[in-house]
């Protein structure tokens, strides 16, 4: 399904156990005694982050082909693999970045 084909792939590269969705982590805060103040997503304004890993990614590529990046070229290679795979699960739209704010409730 599309998890095992984006979301997995993702993860994996990042060293991401999982990525649930937004009910999931929600319920997750208030069984950890957490109220959820708010949970809201960037409505598209997270998309000069995405320009900027692009960027990135492509001058990444760059300097490792130019031979301008010295030192363990597989580091760089797994670098390079896992802003690839977080790009294009992002440009594809198999992820939304939000933000939460939670508090633990004051005691009475």
């Amino acid at each position: 399904g599309q998890y095992a084909e984006h979301i997995q792939p993702l993860c994996d590269a990042w060293a991401v156990q999982s990525l649930e969705s937004e009910a999931t982590y929600i319920q997750r805060m208030h069984e950890a005694g957490l109220e959820v103040v708010e949970f809201e997503g960037f409505d598209g304004k997270d998309a000069d982050n995405l320009q900027l890993l692009d960027r990135n990614l492509r001058f990444s590529f760059y300097m490792l082909l130019g031979g301008g990046i010295s030192g363990d070229g597989h580091n760089i290679r797994g670098t390079i693999t896992a802003l690839t795979t977080l790009c294009a699960a992002w440009r594809k739209g198999h992820f939304v970045l939000k933000r939460y704010c939670a508090k633990r409730p004051e005691k009475a």
